[in-house]
């Protein structure tokens, strides 16, 4: 007889929000979001996630020394035929790994000097064909590299937010938009003059910031543009003429917007809210005929587009703290897609390999009638139980859930995981008042556990009840400290109700 214990995931009041994660099944679709400062909430109170959503998994995490600042990714094939990953931050030299995670070449300029490397300020990498050029942000120029690091030749260009190169070494940049006419786009081609284009968005204030864009080069051979703090994708030709313009309304990117809008009509009066817009694109990338853009709040989401620019599906992530994404880029081999995402916080730069999640939904109702045969032989096991409700909770069985989790319960009346599991299954069915009674009993049985407390909050959140919801966000961070940056927010939130409500 095999045992084992089975956590749902806790519900995460994402950065901004009420979410939960609790496990949302990628089969259940809600499409209403609505934001309320910085608190994402859907008419459940759940977080929704859109439509063909694909839950990843993490498969490794690369590390190194020479990432003591936000990494930048680059995906291209060396002169080798062989597809590689090529890594950049501030004070490293550009770094190349193969697919696997394996650091292939360190690529830097020798210096006769201690140390190494010339250690500049390189903010971003593109690699294409035979081309290899980095950003060296401090000093305002591009350096085109050779496979030793070696700088073979540069170019000056000022406030580059971001670039990519073509296999014929053209340079696509996007610069700092500092006035309403100003055009989005250069490309620095390697015979000619510089060709500009692109309209920005005529905005009333912070034009820089909310003009800011993603770059990438698709099969075709045309130049996307996705805007940071907008669901918009642009697609223009090589000589700068508009060839699409694609909006995606994905619930969170919906919200998002809605958000931003309101800061930005706020801004017209108030210059102190010009500040804290939420982004929607970190980063764009292409593979195959599909674009792909990434996002990270309050959930990593890589959204999937097809080259028309309609949605096809979002790789999703949740995590217990607050996942902060750089960049990204995407490797496919056959059937299999995998996306290396660098993230972090000063000291805490990394780069993360995930990989679509296994098993689907096939998988979790193989798993059930698995389950149900090991309680037909013990019908005792009441883990078996709690494991099968959270699979049954999984497919948005609720009810079913419910059963298993009270059947677990009248086996073993101390089983503190069985009420907490209960109490989210609650939470989905509407049954708010019982989720608060079933979390009340696990945090008895279980009052170091930070999950049970942080759980009951969310309920007190939904029921609107601010006061008993900031003890339990705050009894939570003090049990774990890693819930620190996930609660914040939320404790702000609740502070500022239980305020204005006292006036």
């Amino acid at each position: 007889m095999r045992k084992r214990g089975v956590f749902l995931v806790s519900p995460c009041l994402v950065a901004a929000g009420l979410a939960a994660s609790l496990v949302i099944s990628p089969q259940q679709v809600t499409t209403s979001v609505r934001v309320y400062d910085e608190i994402f909430l859907t008419d459940t109170g759940l977080l929704a996630l859109p439509e063909k959503a694909i839950e990843l998994t993490s498969e490794t995490t690369i590390k190194s020394d020479y990432f003591k600042a936000p990494v930048f990714i680059s995906g291209g094939r060396s002169s080798d035929g062989a597809q590689y990953l090529y890594c950049s931050a501030s004070g490293s030299p550009v770094l190349k790994f193969s697919l696997d995670g394996k650091l292939a070449a360190e690529l830097g300029q020798k210096q006769n000097k201690p140390g190494g490397y010339n250690l500049v300020r390189k903010t971003r990498v593109s690699r294409n064909g035979a081309w290899l050029v980095a950003y060296e942000a401090d000093k305002q120029v591009f350096e085109y590299l050779d496979t030793n690091g070696a700088i073979k030749k540069k170019k000056k260009a000022a406030e580059v937010g971001d670039f990519a190169v073509d296999d014929s070494g053209n340079l696509y940049v996007a610069h700092l938009v500092h006035e309403k006419k100003a055009p989005l786009i250069t490309i620095y081609s390697q015979a000619g003059q510089p060709i500009t284009f692109g309209t920005a968005l005529p905005l009333p204030h912070s034009l820089e910031e909310l003009n800011s864009v993603s770059l990438a080069l698709d099969n075709s051979g045309c130049l996307l543009l996705a805007f940071t703090y907008f669901p918009v994708v642009r697609r223009y030709s090589m000589s700068g003429e508009l060839r699409g313009e694609y909006r995606i309304d994905t619930p969170v990117l919906q919200a998002k917007e809605v958000y931003n809008l309101k800061l930005i009509g706020e801004g017209i009066a108030y210059s102190s809210r010009r500040v804290a817009y939420r982004p929607l694109t970190l980063s764009l990338k292409t593979a195959g005929d599909k674009i792909y853009l990434l996002g990270c709040h309050p959930r990593l989401e890589i959204t999937e587009l097809d080259h028309d620019g309609h949605y096809t599906g979002v790789y999703w992530k949740e995590f217990r703290d607050i996942y902060q994404a750089v960049d990204f880029e995407v490797s496919q081999a056959g059937q299999e897609i995998k996306f290396w995402v660098s993230h972090g916080q000063p000291a805490h730069y990394e780069v993360d390999i995930f990989k679509r999640k296994e098993p689907g939904e096939k998988g979790l109702r193989g798993e059930i009638d698995r389950l149900t045969e090991e309680i037909n032989l013990y019908p005792e096991n009441y883990i078996a139980y709690i494991n099968r409700g959270v699979d049954r909770h999984r497919l948005g069985d609720y009810a079913g859930a419910i059963n298993d989790f009270s059947k677990a319960i009248e086996l073993n009346p101390e089983a503190a995981l069985a009420f907490n599991n209960r109490g989210l299954s609650k939470i989905k069915a509407g049954d708010l008042s019982g989720a608060i009674v079933d979390f009340n009993r696990a945090t008895e049985l279980a009052p170091d556990n930070a999950s049970f407390f942080y759980n009951r909050g969310v309920t007190y959140f939904l029921n609107k009840d601010y006061r008993r919801a900031l003890a339990d966000f705050e009894q939570a961070r003090s049990l774990d400290p890693q819930l620190e940056d996930k609660v914040r927010e939320q404790i702000e939130f609740c502070q500022k109700q239980l305020k204005s409500s006292s006036r």
